[in-house]
């Protein structure tokens, strides 16, 4: 993540080298975003489970979607869903 002082620095002072770091970043970001979401769409239920339980909040999200969808849902899925959403994981919150 790029801070203040250096997008000022890239404003006032027209630093295109910065620049091109920056869109290169979060070109980058996106990637693995878009890899990672395209992974959790593509995970069983249980692997989804697996993952919450070790500490993936935004796999958590998805566990809880997908337990939704199933109908399935129960009360120690919602207890991992609070947990969740306690850790600020905006994915989390959207479930």
């Amino acid at each position: 993540m790029f801070n203040k002082k250096q997008i000022d620095d890239v404003v006032k002072n027209n630093r295109n080298d910065v620049a091109a770091e920056m869109q290169k970043y979060y070109e980058n970001t996106k990637r693995d975003s878009e890899a990672l979401a395209e992974f959790y769409e593509n995970a069983s239920t249980e692997e989804l489970y697996n993952l919450t339980v070790n500490g993936d909040d935004a796999a958590c999200a998805h566990y809880i979607f997908r337990r939704m969808d199933e109908g399935t849902l129960t009360e120690q899925d919602i207890a991992c869903l609070e947990v969740s959403i306690k850790n600020l994981c905006p994915e989390a919150a959207m479930a």
